[in-house]
């Protein structure tokens, strides 16, 4: 029987692990909750997908969450990379960033996107 140790996702990991889609120049954070970190994760790979030599490279300048909305910034768009990056940003409206279980943007106040459990610990019901 074998033991797999399971190592939790971090924001230095996700940008460790796509390093060359990050922003040499400009790239201002990656400013997400731990609940979004593995939606972020999957969106750099499908982005990485594209990434052919010869072309213009893709690079991220920002990542994060704003009003209850995942939020990218690049140097450089496609009709392709929007498609991307658009089907990530209506995933996270359905996400809690806090642990990544269903949710939805919760108020008062500036809106975030929380599960039923979060939105009642931070006084959002």
């Amino acid at each position: 029987m074998s033991s797999v140790t399971h190592i939790p996702l971090t924001h230095e990991t996700v940008l460790r692990r796509h390093a060359q889609l990050i922003s040499d120049s400009y790239f201002l954070g990656l400013e997400v909750g731990h609940g979004w970190l593995s939606l972020v994760e999957r969106m750099l790979s499908d982005l990485e997908q594209l990434v052919e030599p010869g072309h213009e490279a893709i690079k991220v300048t920002d990542i994060k969450s704003k009003a209850g909305e995942l939020h990218v910034s690049l140097e450089y768009y496609s009709d392709k990379i929007d498609e991307i990056i658009e089907k990530f940003e209506a995933e996270a409206l359905k996400t809690c960033e806090f642990c990544g279980q269903p949710g939805r943007p919760r108020g008062p106040g500036w809106p975030i996107t929380l599960c039923d459990e979060h939105a009642a610990s931070e006084g959002r019901g």
